[in-house]
């Protein structure tokens, strides 16, 4: 049994999603990365690593900005809904639009293609970027 981190379960996700594009119909995806967002704290020098090692292995480009589009978030937003129905969670919004903002907010400084030198940041749960102090 193959054991994930936290990071690279975001990273395979976020891979999936990206390389799927607008065919892309795993609502759970983005469930899950909303969802852990919003319970763990994370580092975005780890995030940024697993992100930037899943997407060299699968040979997917990293997207500098939101690859989500408009058309994207508003053609899924009746399968959302259905998801969320099965899901049975009161508290997951109702909106797919609110999800993928952020999701899109979370994955932001793996998106900004950052070099060595961006600042560290930390990622405190349910939804704040933050710098890390050095040490």
């Amino acid at each position: 049994i193959q054991c994930y981190t936290p990071e690279s379960s975001i990273a395979e996700k976020f891979q999936a999603m990206v390389n799927l594009g607008e065919l892309n119909s795993r609502m759970k995806d983005f469930y899950d990365i909303w969802l852990m967002s919003r319970q763990h704290e994370f580092q975005s020098k780890n995030l940024k690593s697993a992100v930037d090692g899943t997407f060299q292995k699968r040979g997917t480009e990293i997207p500098e900005t939101n690859p989500f589009s408009a058309a994207f978030v508003d053609s899924k937003q009746l399968q959302w809904q259905a998801f969320r129905k099965r899901l049975g969670q009161d508290h997951v919004p109702e909106a797919f639009s609110e999800v993928v903002e952020a999701v899109v907010e979370f994955l932001g400084p793996v998106m900004a293609n950052q070099g060595t030198d961006a600042p560290r940041e930390i990622w405190l749960p349910p939804g704040l970027w933050s710098l890390q102090a050095d040490g």
